[in-house]
């Protein structure tokens, strides 16, 4: 800290301005949980160690704009698709072959960051997958089992999911 000033810290990071010697200022974000370096820069001009600093701080705590549009409506169908997941795989024995069968969803130009994050907001992840020279996403089942329970989890999802109107298929591994 550089005068009191060029401090910022919350629950996941610290964000600092600090003299290390010979003039030199080093502006630093590290994680609080293991004190991680996650970025870090030295100069020997104060003004450019604010701009670096106040640039970090205000790209930490920028705040996403709420999903509107497609992806609101996708986080939405995702939530009821997990739903229905839970419901299916409560309805049946964890039995048979290990899988990690998922629903999958052709959205062709969609932004996947935003898909990621619909996916995430909805509570759980999802990847994508390329089939036949097109890309899908595969969102992640609850977790409710590995055999058969994720495969009705799967199931139910997709159903779920192509009822909304999607492009919907059931992706299937055996694990």
């Amino acid at each position: 800290m550089i005068n009191g000033k060029y401090h910022y810290e919350d629950e996941k990071v610290v964000i600092d301005a600090a003299y290390i010697g010979n003039g030199r200022i080093e502006v630093m974000k590290f994680r609080q949980r293991d004190e991680e370096e996650l970025d870090s820069f030295i100069t020997y001009d104060l003004a450019v160690a604010e701009n670096v600093y106040n640039k970090m701080v205000e790209e930490h705590t920028k705040q996403d704009a709420p999903l509107t549009g497609k992806y609101a409506k996708l986080r939405d169908d995702l939530k009821a698709a997990i739903a229905a997941g839970y419901s299916a795989a409560a309805a049946v024995e964890d039995t048979g072959t290990c899988n990690l069968d998922a629903a999958s969803l052709f959205l062709p130009r969609w932004n996947q960051k935003l898909v990621e994050r619909a996916a995430k907001e909805a509570g759980t992840r999802c990847f994508s997958w390329h089939l036949f020279g097109c890309k899908r996403y595969v969102f992640n089942t609850p977790n409710v089992g590995q055999a058969r329970k994720n495969e009705e989890a799967a199931e139910a999802m997709t159903k779920v999911l192509a009822a909304a109107g999607y492009d919907a298929f059931c992706y299937q591994q055996m694990d």
